[in-house]
Parts: structure tokens; sequence; C-alpha cells
């Protein structure tokens, strides 16, 4: 039975990101049935240490918070904003659920980066199909001032871009190093390119404070996050010939 959850687990966990691009509605069911069957998986093998584990009891605080700001009378949402509150939970036993039992192997683990680095390559490629002919695969050319929409019909490849981005590129960064200092740079470079010529500021912000962030913590990794960086920078400045709109996205506006 045990075995048989987890499996059922992994396997909405694995489909999981493709449906939080095409499908969020359905994403949001499966986070919640991944928590249940993790919360049944304890009750059946009795292990509860999970409850207790620190960042999750930082959570547990913050949960309560949002119900509390949100009770009718002392929230200002009603009984709607409450019942959000509420259900809220569901993305705490999610996390927990991905660390201690459905991602706890390195196998699932691995199966999970290939996920995540197969959507960011998907959402890549379709927005520089866009640049590049004037539309996506869905036949949807760019949004009003000019975004490049990637997969999607309105302008949000680059929100979801941004948080795929690290998982996606700093492991294969990594594995290039060893073998060519060049690739491993050209994938940084493209991946800040990309989120670039997408033309949403907050995501570009992100992406650079990631490229700094990853400088700091990962010195082996310091000099192609540096390169990327002066390769976004430089990109920037030449969007006015490459691409006007991101120009006026990024900078005018």
């Amino acid at each position: 039975m045990v075995v048989w959850l987890d499996r059922v687990a992994l396997a909405l966990t694995l489909v999981l990101p493709a449906f939080v691009m095409h499908g969020r509605g359905i994403a949001d069911g499966m986070i919640s049935l991944v928590g249940l069957i993790f919360v049944l998986r304890s009750a059946l093998t009795g292990q509860w240490r999970w409850v207790r584990t620190p960042w999750l009891m930082v959570g547990w605080v913050w949960w309560g918070w949002q119900v509390l700001c949100s009770v009718p009378g002392i929230g200002i949402g009603g009984e709607r904003s409450l019942v959000q509150a509420l259900v809220m939970v569901r993305f705490l036993v999610f996390v927990a659920a991905l660390e201690h039992g459905v991602l706890a192997a390195a196998a699932a683990r691995r199966g999970m980066q290939w996920v995540l680095a197969g959507c960011a390559v998907y959402i890549a490629a379709q927005t520089w199909l866009q640049f590049a002919i004037g539309w996506n695969v869905q036949g949807f050319s760019r949004w009003g001032e000019g975004e490049l929409t990637g997969p999607f019909q309105q302008p949000r490849a680059a929100a979801p871009l941004s948080r795929l981005l690290f998982p996606a590129m700093l492991p294969a960064v990594e594995g290039l190093l060893s073998r060519s200092w060049v690739a491993a740079m050209g994938v940084a470079v493209v991946g800040i390119g990309t989120v670039v010529l997408i033309g949403q500021r907050m995501p570009v912000l992100l992406v650079v404070l990631g490229l700094v962030t990853t400088a700091l913590l990962l010195p082996r990794l310091r000099r192609v996050m540096v390169v990327a960086l002066g390769a976004g920078a430089v990109l920037l400045a030449a969007l006015p010939v490459v691409s006007p709109p991101a120009y006026y996205r990024l900078v005018e506006k």
C-alpha cells in the first residue's frame, strides 16, 4: 500500500510542472492530492516527525497568522478570505511531502531535475521561435506592447522562466565546466538573454539577483555568472536594434 502511494505521489509530482504552465487549476488539485497522499502515508506508517521540521514550524506560525488575519470581523475578505487562508496549508504539506517522501531519493530528484530543465527549455525555445518568426507553436504573436509570450497567449513567460532557470541551468553549467568552459558560459548567457528578450522588468531583476547570489555562494560558478551578467548588460544596451519592443518595456517605460 505504502509503495503504491509513493509511486502515485511521485508520478503526480513529476508531471506537475507541465500543468503549472498549462492548467493551473489541475496543478492546484495535484498539489493537494500529493499532500493528502503524504498525510495518509504518515498515518499508515506512524511517521510524523516531519511536522516538527524547523522551517515547517515557522510555516505553521505563518499559516496561523494568515488564518487569524482572515477571520470575519478581523480581516476584510469575509468568509471567502477565511476559506482561502485555511486551505493555504496545502502548500506547506506539499513541500514537506517533497522533502520527506516524494523527492527524498536521489533518483527521484534527478527525475525532477530533468522535468524542470525540460520545462525551461520549452519556454525558452518557444520564446526564441516567437522572436524569430513572430509567433509561437500555438500561433500566438507578441503581446500588445511587444512582450514575447513564449508558449502562452498572454505575457507571462518570464515569471515561470525566472523560477525555472536556476534549477535547470546551474546543474548544466556545473556539468559542462569540466569539459568546456565556453559551453557552460553559453548556457548561462542564453538563459539570461532569453529573460531579457521577453521584456518583463521584474523577472529580469529577479534573474540578475539570482546570478549575483549564485556568484557569491558558488565560487566555482562565479566567472560564468559574471560573464552572464555582462552579456545581459550588453544585450540590454543593444535592445534598440535587436528588439525595440523589449527596450521600450525594460528601459523607456
